[in-house]
């Protein structure tokens, strides 16, 4: 039962705390109380019309969606193969628990796009319910909507909740987890029940080793010993093998291997603890200044001066002051956080210490923990704002939500216009559905398929969606990546590799493959080209020179065109 809440709107909880404790203080208007769960089913349909509204078109052409189906496919035929490479290798990035998931539900309905979509938003769903849930038992019903509004709107979470991967169910997982250990008396059922969650969402998703501390944490605080020596052992029979393998894994590669994205020095001829404290530097510059501020619902504000850091847009002095602003609000929260739900404060903290020392920073990783920084931030705010003046706290945390409500609002109706001009599914997208370099890329996949061979071998930066379109099968980039430029080319016919492409949709292509190209133009015929900058080369037999000259022109004008610019992305 639902406790009773006093006449000014303070959760008894709350009032036992409202003049020792500000960070303790959680108003909240009595018509919040009676009207929460409608207001609370009516926000969270919200986020599954705009989430639906807001899905992607199909299989796209970022890889991870294609390598998820194709592991399932493996799954199914009782294997763990990328079976887009010619050799048929066993996988060691992703875990297993997410292609078991569409394993099993292919094995009854088939490979259905929008169920699979459906089922993420499902997923996604529950999870800001859990969230809201317990928000409302520890604080009140208010703080429990508005955090909710924020959320829903939130187009990250929006555009999170429909793709194909892994980011929904681990978030429903480690919700789970979470939100069980904000119960007052956690019986030894669930406690087990915890253990299980957190898991199998590491068997999801990888980071989940951060879940996986936090827990462990939390319990021998608590003095759970017990608990948390059955806890590492199931985690090491089950997540550590896992680990173990994508150790002992032969062909590593950056990009393709957590294990050789660890170990990454860029070529640094420094020890590894320079290395890592270089990333802790970088990393949490460019998250605070940037990507929390952006994934949490604030863009980037116009104003005076101009700040440059590597890989991010250009930040004005209101950026920075947003951003300060912000971590100080997620600090203060996270105290709130660790008095009152100290798992999520644990899990939070675990998390951010994995981003801190992982060789990129990328804003997606946050994509998972969106719904506790939102909840860190308005609660932390709250406090700050109570602090200053009682009183202060919900009125001020409840302008900063609407805020964010409003911002997020109009971010997600964007992301929605860009992506409901079309929708593909498991097709090739249609040429009325191809913009810019994306569009392009589906262009050579189209001529692969109706032009090229069956048994054709293809080199790609991206080659799970090439397969996925075509069926034309191709070889790990790692090697290729691997070889000297002298010997490229009969390293290419030695693998019977007989067709390149080269976009402009991975680092690796203007970065590396397109130098490696143009030191062999000689030796590759342009065998097609799609504005702006896509083209599929051939590779020709041994002691055949192309006559024309096509393959270096459009190699250099490839050169001239630049990088293109890309903030999220190392």
């Amino acid at each position: 039962m639902r406790p009773e809440v006093m006449s000014d709107g303070i959760a008894p909880t709350a009032a036992r705390h409202h003049q020792t404790d500000p960070t303790a203080v959680a108003e909240s208007p009595p018509v919040a109380e009676r009207l929460f769960w409608p207001a609370a089913l009516g926000l969270l349909l919200l986020f599954v019309v705009l989430s639906w509204l807001g899905r992607p078109g199909g299989v796209q052409a970022g890889q991870d969606d294609a390598i998820y189906l194709f592991l399932a496919r493996s799954l199914r035929a009782l294997g763990y193969h990328d079976i887009y490479y010619v050799d048929r290798p066993l996988h060691h990035m992703y875990p297993p628990g997410y292609p078991a998931l569409l394993a099993v539900l292919g094995a009854f309905v088939g490979e259905r796009i929008a169920l699979v979509q459906a089922l993420g938003i499902a997923a996604a769903t529950g999870a800001l319910a859990l969230i809201a849930a317990v928000l409302r038992r520890l604080w009140s019903s208010g703080v429990a909507l508005v955090v909710l509004a924020a959320q829903v709107v939130n187009p990250h979470l929006v555009g999170t909740g429909a793709k194909i991967g892994t980011d929904a169910t681990y978030l429903l997982l480690s919700m789970l987890a979470v939100a069980l250990l904000a119960r007052r008396n956690v019986s030894p059922r669930l406690l087990v029940v915890v253990g299980a969650m957190a898991i199998m969402a590491a068997l999801t998703r990888s980071v989940g080793i951060a879940l996986l501390a936090g827990i462990w944490a939390q319990w021998m605080l608590e003095r759970r010993f017990a608990a948390a020596a059955l806890f590492t052992a199931a985690g090491s029979v089950t997540v550590g093998s896992w680990l173990v393998w994508t150790v002992v894994a032969p062909e590593k590669y950056v990009g393709r291997s957590y294990i050789a994205d660890a170990a990454f020095t860029g070529g640094q001829e420094v020890s590894f603890a320079v290395v890592l404290l270089a990333r802790v530097a970088i990393n949490l510059t460019k998250y605070f200044a940037y990507f929390i501020p952006n994934r949490i619902g604030i863009p980037p504000l116009p104003g005076p001066g101009s700040f440059e850091i590597p890989h991010l847009p250009i930040l004005s002095v209101f950026d920075l002051l947003t951003a300060v602003a912000v971590a100080v609000g997620l600090v203060a929260g996270l105290w709130v956080l660790w008095k009152r739900w100290r798992a999520a404060a644990l899990y939070v903290l675990a998390y951010g210490a994995m981003l801190a020392i992982w060789p990129w920073s990328i804003g997606r990783f946050l994509n998972v923990l969106i719904p506790l920084l939102v909840v860190a931030l308005l609660l932390g705010t709250q406090a700050l704002a109570q602090r200053v003046r009682s009183g202060w706290g919900f009125p001020v945390m409840l302008t900063l939500g609407l805020a964010l409500v409003l911002v997020g609002g109009l971010r997600s109706a964007k992301l929605i216009a860009e992506r409901s001009y079309c929708e593909w599914g498991s097709q090739l997208p249609p040429p009325e559905c191809r913009r810019g370099e994306l569009g392009a890329f589906f262009s050579t996949l189209e001529h692969i398929k109706l032009r090229l061979p069956p048994e054709a071998v293809i080199v790609s930066a991206k080659p799970a969606p090439v397969y996925y379109f075509t069926e034309r099968k191709t070889i790990p980039l790692g090697r290729v990546l691997a070889q000297h430029p002298e010997d490229l080319i009969d390293f290419f016919r030695s693998q019977q590799v007989q067709y390149v492409i080269l976009g402009r949709l991975h680092t690796a292509d203007y970065h590396q493959v397109s130098h490696l190209l143009e030191r062999n133009c000689e030796a590759l015929a342009l065998e097609a080209a799609f504005e702006p900058h896509t083209y599929l080369f051939r590779v020709l037999q041994a002691g055949v020179v192309a006559p024309d000259g096509a393959a270096c022109a459009a190699l250099t004008a490839y050169r001239e065109a630049g990088s293109p610019q890309n903030t999220e992305n190392p």
